[in-house]
């Protein structure tokens, strides 16, 4: 189709390949009137009477492009082909139709084809207007699936944070750290009774050496004292004082 905006072909090429008769000439004046309609049943008849003649399908594809059937454009230009496939202006405005389609990689081999039959600027310009076309899709898909990527990618740290969070969150637990009560860390029932055996034996071995007659029993008692506070354990009141009789027994 011939350029009519600045990216499209739009007025069909009838006139040099309508066959000289009288529902040809008619069909080209509905068309040129704009009554696509009354066009095509011109164009109908024509082919019927003459069925191998490509110029009669290359008409009805002119007539259906301007009703906005593209589709069938295409089927009406592809028989056109099939009878004279060296006909450039079929494969031109069978490209229009399958830009119209959205058929961009389609309509690029089409103008491809034309272009190698005959040179003109039409068809060049429709090529370059095809490749600018093709190559802005692709860049937007490139730029959809990066978005896409991206999305993802936030969605998967958003949640490992949380993961790592309530991982931190249980390591605290267990080791008491922030949340533990008092800061306290908590000990092991074998941890807390091996302290416990340890003050006993200290307990014991401190009884044995604090009995009577011994030398320096005050220094003794102060060391002794402190021994036991420093395990925690009450000091030395209340205990036997020194040349009172040692009696075994849980103080």
């Amino acid at each position: 189709m011939k350029r009519l905006l600045s990216i499209l072909l739009t007025l069909p090429l009838i006139a040099g390949f309508s066959p000289s008769s009288g529902p040809t000439d008619r069909a080209n004046e509905a068309f040129a009137a704009g009554r696509y309609d009354d066009a095509l049943g011109g164009y109908r008849k024509a082919a019927e009477d003459d069925p191998d003649k490509a110029e009669a399908y290359y008409n009805l594809g002119g007539a259906y492009y301007k009703k906005g059937e593209y589709d069938r454009a295409l089927s009406e230009y592809g028989k056109a082909l099939e009878l004279d496939p060296k006909m450039a202006d079929a494969y031109y405005n069978s490209g229009d139709a399958l830009y119209r389609l959205g058929r961009y990689e389609d309509a690029l081999k089409a103008y491809g084809k034309a272009d190698g039959l005959r040179k003109d600027e039409d068809t060049k310009y429709n090529i370059i207007v095809t490749q600018k076309k093709i190559k802005k899709e692709q860049e937007e898909k490139n730029k959809q699936a990066q978005k896409g990527g991206q999305q993802t990618n936030q969605s998967s740290k958003g949640q490992n944070p949380s993961g790592g969070q309530q991982g931190q969150e249980q390591k605290q637990g267990r080791t008491g750290g922030s949340g533990g009560q008092g800061g306290q860390q908590r000990m092991s029932s074998d941890a807390v009774q091996a302290l416990l055996d340890r003050q006993a034996r200290e307990e014991k071995r401190l009884r044995n050496y604090f009995r009577p007659g011994k030398k320096d029993e005050r220094t003794r008692e102060d060391e002794i004292d402190q021994m036991l506070r420093g395990f925690g354990l009450p000091g030395l009141s209340g205990r036997p004082k020194p040349g009172a009789p040692y009696v075994e027994k849980d103080w």
